[in-house]
């Protein structure tokens, strides 16, 4: 079965209104903050264990360290609070620590 040849017309009037406007929306978004996902815990503590198992995980995963496996040590929680504080200040305190590193007035 063949397609019927038919000829059509094109009406440029037509056409016209049957044209779409485009519309361009530009969204600016803020890059990722890790101070942000902390809002997800209502404990301090949730958070630092949560640090600590995550270090665990990142340490266990690599081929030339021993597992470790249990509850989590009073080292690995401190080390995690510190990490989290680490984390914090970095993160919140990025343009002073800039600001403070090219003045060469500050002393620490």
């Amino acid at each position: 079965s063949k397609w019927p040849l038919t000829t059509s017309e094109i009406n440029d009037e037509e056409a016209y209104l049957e044209k779409r406007k485009t519309v361009t929306s530009t969204v600016v978004t803020e890059g990722y903050k890790f101070t942000d996902q902390l809002l997800y815990f209502s404990k301090y503590s949730k958070v630092v264990r949560m640090i600590a198992w995550l270090i665990r995980f990142i340490h266990n995963s690599s081929p030339s360290f021993t597992s470790t496996a249990g509850e989590l040590s009073i080292s690995e929680i401190n080390n995690a609070e510190v990490t989290l504080i680490k984390c914090i200040q970095t993160e919140c305190f990025q343009d002073k620590s800039n600001t403070a590193e090219k003045s060469s007035s500050f002393h620490w």
